[in-house]
């Protein structure tokens, strides 16, 4: 069963670039998403956005109930 997040992040391709601030609705795993940090939400935007995960900074992590 998936469990429902809510990711705030920034996304910046470059130190020298303007930052984007997104939001999304992650799923995952049920078991894993109370054990997941930021750096973990991190590599899993990125892997899904085709980006670096020293790309993104994720700021806000929480369940949707």
């Amino acid at each position: 069963m998936t469990a429902r997040y809510y990711a705030s992040f920034v996304v910046a391709l470059n130190p020298t670039n303007l930052a984007n601030e997104q939001g999304r609705v992650v799923e995952v795993d049920d078991k894993f998403g109370e054990l997941l940090d930021f750096d973990d939400v991190a590599e899993i935007i990125a892997d899904n956005l085709n980006l670096k995960t020293q790309s993104v900074t994720v700021y806000h992590w929480s369940r949707i109930h």
